[in-house]
């Protein structure tokens, strides 16, 4: 669909799911992951709470690279709330860190990797949800032009090629589909870094951390 979309345009996509659609689609998307973010907020009230209101403060009142970090000081901030409070795992009020889980695992190791097989019986399941790929994706490329004042209808064959080819890498090694998450573009609205180099780096260091099972503790 992508090389279709790519070779022939984006207007007769553009005319089968205008804005009205694919807006809609992004929300209800993000409507159903809510009560997932939810509950963990639910487990720690306190800290969620903090944690919300420092990224909100700092993106408001706060410019230049501070502002942009709201999301990483957030973090930072919650993290320190959570573990002075000790409800960060393995550790105790002022205590230390028990690292015998750490110590324990490899510094260097490959994940674990399934050999896809193929369903004739779930195929019919999926192909719906390819259509509404498409449409998340779309609506994706449009929000990000929406936020950087450019036209990025021709990139959209691209986008929707490129997120077919992450998601069959994926699926060989068994792992999950992927697509154009709304998180990643939430995070550049809010931290108005629509730098591509940012997920360059992202991507590096996930890659890294995968191949370290000590990370994973």
């Amino acid at each position: 669909m992508g090389l279709v979309v790519h070779r022939a345009g984006t207007g007769w996509i553009n005319a089968l799911m205008p804005p009205v659609v694919t807006g809609t689609i992004v929300a209800l998307i993000g409507l159903n992951l809510a009560p997932a973010a939810w509950g963990n907020f639910k487990v720690e009230p306190s800290s969620a709470t903090i944690t919300l209101g420092v990224i909100l403060v700092v993106s408001v009142f706060f410019r230049g690279i501070l502002g942009r970090l709201s999301i990483l000081v957030g973090v930072v901030v919650g993290y320190l709330v959570t573990w002075l409070g000790g409800n960060v795992m393995g550790w105790s009020t002022f205590g230390s860190l028990d690292f015998k889980t750490v110590d324990e695992a490899k510094w260097f190791g490959f994940p674990e990797f399934t050999t896809p097989h193929f369903s004739w019986s779930l195929l019919g399941l999926f192909v719906p949800v390819v259509l509404v790929l498409i449409a998340e994706n779309v609506g994706h490329v449009k929000s990000v032009a929406a936020m950087t004042g450019k036209d990025l209808d021709p990139l959209t064959g691209r986008a929707l090629f490129a997120d077919g080819v992450a998601t069959t890498l994926a699926g060989i090694g068994g792992g999950s589909g992927t697509t154009t998450y709304a998180e990643n573009i939430g995070v550049m609205a809010a931290t108005r870094v629509y730098s591509t180099a940012a997920y360059w780096v992202a991507a590096a260091a996930a890659l890294v951390l995968s191949l370290s099972p000590s990370s994973a503790c």
